[in-house]
C-alpha cells in the first residue's frame, strides 16, 4: 500500500481547509516532502498507524529529513515501540546531536531500554538546556538519586508499559544472588580477621563504646545481620525498608559514626523516592504514607503488649 492509499482513511467532511490543501498538494507530488504534513494530519485525526506508514515510506525517499524522522520516532515511542524509535533516531544519515527534541527522546529511550551510561551522559548534557518536557526533567532530577533499575521501573509504570516486568524480576533475582554471595564472602573474611586479631591479642573497642550507659537496648546477637539486610535493601532500591532498619540500628548504637552517615544517606534517598512517586501518582503516594503510619502504630502497640505480658509474668 502506497502513501496515497492511506489517505482514504480520512473523512473529507472533517478536514480543515488547510489540511485539504496539504493533502491535495501531496497527491500531486507524492515523492516530495509533503509526506510530513500528511503524517501530522493523520495523527490529528487519530490515524497513528497510517501516519507511521506514510512517514516510513517518505523517509525512504528523504532520509535526511530530520524533522520527519524525529516525529516518526515520537510516534513509535507513543505506541511503545521503543526499539523501533531508537533505531529510527540512530539510523539518521545526518547527526541529530543539535536537535533538542531528538536528544530528549533519546534520554527517555535510554531509560526504558536500560542504556544506563548513555542515559547519564545525556542527562548531564540536557540539565543545562532550557526545555519544558516534564518527564525528561524528572528523569534528569532523579537519575543520580534513585538507583537506575528503580528509576527505569517507575518510568515504565508511568508510561503504562508492562514489558519491563519480566526483565525486572530477572534483574532482581540476579542482584539478590550477587548480594547474598557477597555477604557470604564478607562474613568469611570478617571471621578470618576476627580470629587473627584474637590470636594476636589485639581485639579492641573504643573506650566510649565500652563504658557508655545506653538508654536504648543493645543490638541482640540475632540482629548482627540487620546491617547487611539494610544495605541490600538500599542496593535494590527499597529505601523505605532500608530506612526502617537503619533507624533501629542507629537508635541502638548512637555513637557509631559510620552507621549515622549511612542512615542519613538512605533517609535522603527515601525522601527523593517519595517525591518522584508523589509527582507520578499523588493519590497512591498519600495512600502509602497512611499505610506506613498505621504499620508503625501497630508495631508500637505490639511492643506495648509484649511489655505488659512480661510484667504479668513477673
Amino acid at each position: 500500500m502506497n502513501s496515497i492509499d492511506h489517505l482514504a482513511a480520512l473523512d473529507p467532511g472533517k478536514l480543515a481547509k488547510s489540511e485539504q490543501v496539504a493533502l491535495d498538494h501531496f497527491r500531486k507530488k507524492p515523492d516530495g516532502r509533503g509526506f510530513f504534513a500528511v503524517g501530522e494530519i493523520l495523527v490529528r485525526h487519530h490515524r497513528i498507524e497510517e501516519a507511521i506508514q506514510v512517514l516510513m515510506q517518505g523517509l525512504e525517499r528523504h532520509p535526511n529529513y530530520s524533522v520527519a524522522r524525529v516525529f516518526l520516532a515520537q510516534l513509535f515511542f507513543k505506541k511503545h515501540f521503543f526499539r523501533e524509535a531508537w533505531n529510527c533516531l540512530e539510523g539518521s544519515p545526518s547527526s541529530l546531536r543539535t536537535n533538542l527534541t531528538a536528544q530528549i527522546l533519546r534520554l527517555k529511550l535510554c531509560v526504558v531500554l536500560n542504556f544506563e551510561s548513555q542515559a547519564r551522559s545525556l542527562a548531564r548534557e540536557l540539565a543545562v538546556q532550557d526545555f519544558q518536557d516534564g518527564e525528561a526533567r524528572i528523569v534528569i532530577d532523579h537519575i543520580n538519586i534513585k538507583s537506575f533499575p528503580i528509576l527505569r521501573r517507575d518510568y515504565a509504570e508511568y508510561l503504562g508499559w508492562d514489558g519491563i516486568n519480566q526483565q525486572q524480576k530477572k534483574e532482581s533475582q540476579r542482584i539478590t544472588e550477587v548480594a547474598l554471595k557477597s555477604k557470604s564472602q564478607d562474613d568469611e573474611l570478617a571471621q578470618e580477621h576476627f580470629q587473627e586479631r584474637v590470636a594476636k591479642g589485639f581485639f579492641s573497642s573504643p573506650v566510649q563504646e565500652i563504658f557508655v550507659k545506653r538508654t536504648a537496648p543493645d543490638l541482640k546477637p540475632g540482629d548482627l545481620d540487620e546491617l547487611t539486610r539494610a544495605r541490600l535493601a538500599r542496593r535494590q532500591g527499597y529505601y523505605q525498608s532500608a530506612y526502617e532498619i537503619y533507624e533501629r540500628l542507629a537508635y541502638a548504637a548512637p555513637s557509631n559514626e559510620l552507621l549515622r552517615r549511612e542512615f542519613a544517606e538512605v533517609r535522603e534517598l527515601r525522601d527523593a523516592q517519595k517525591e518522584i512517586d508523589r509527582q507520578m501518582d499523588p493519590k497512591m503516594a498519600d495512600a502509602m504514607d497512611k499505610v506506613r503510619t498505621i504499620d508503625k502504630k501497630i508495631a508500637v502497640l505490639n511492643q506495648l503488649l509484649q511489655s505488659l505480658e512480661k510484667l504479668d509474668v513477673a
